[in-house]
């Protein structure tokens, strides 16, 4: 996909069906997950995401490629990132994968303080939110 047509994308993404996210947040945490991983994306979503906001923190599931179920996923929750990446499952190629939302997220939210990257089976921990 061409650059600028990708950035389009990109953004677009990140900001349609997501009226909560503010536009410049505290901090941007990407959660990679396994694309039948539903069950677990879930239960960030009844859990620990619902936090986030209270620190001024935006979420999103990092999944390898869209898929008629991911697609139905993202629209109806706004918060679920694309990769398109080149290698797909969960152990190939996290440098990839790793670049591509790091870019995407300095894309979106430029004026975020931090960016981070967990994986689905990863502990919330609370007050490392408020520091």
């Amino acid at each position: 996909m061409h650059r600028t047509v990708r950035r389009v994308a990109l953004l677009a993404a990140f900001r349609c069906g997501s009226p909560s996210s503010p536009s410049s947040p505290r901090g941007v945490v990407g959660v990679l997950s396994a694309m039948d991983n539903a069950v677990n994306r879930a239960a960030y979503r009844a859990t620990w995401f619902e936090y986030l906001e209270d620190f001024d923190v935006v979420g999103r599931f990092l999944v390898d490629e869209m898929s008629d179920a991911i697609e139905a996923e993202a629209r109806a929750h706004g918060d679920v990132y694309v990769l398109h990446s080149k290698y797909r499952g969960n152990p190939a190629h996290f440098g990839e994968k790793l670049a591509l939302w790091f870019k995407a997220a300095v894309f979106a939210w430029p004026n975020a303080t931090w960016v981070a990257k967990v994986d689905d089976d990863y502990m919330y921990a609370r007050r490392c939110l408020r520091s």
